[in-house]
């Protein structure tokens, strides 16, 4: 079993921080942590991606456009989805990507 302190793992900087928590055949786990203005660029996936809002508001980005989202809030997009996110204030995400897209 591997635990990890996920409040330990915020650190914010000049551009987004990304840290890789599990990377497995079966998925990856990634704690994106954003300054206010701060975005991943909307982007696809071959693989499904799951985001959770940990911390702050902000907003994500679909083929759609954009949708506001806070603490507690999840998106999920299928693979090939247009996905990406940007803070309105500090934020904290948690994104599953499954399956792996890199094994």
């Amino acid at each position: 079993m591997k635990v990890i302190n996920l409040i330990e793992m915020v650190k914010y900087g000049d551009y987004p921080v990304v840290n890789e928590l599990l990377d497995t055949p079966n998925f990856k786990a990634v704690l994106f942590s954003l300054e206010k203005g701060q975005e991943i660029p909307p982007h696809v996936s071959s693989s499904e991606v799951i985001m959770l809002v940990l911390e702050g508001e902000g907003k994500f980005t679909s083929e759609n456009g954009e949708m506001d989202v806070k603490k507690g809030m999840m998106g999920h997009y299928n693979p090939e989805e247009l996905h990406g996110f940007k803070a309105d204030e500090r934020m904290v995400v948690l994104a599953f990507i499954i399956p792996n897209p890199s094994r």
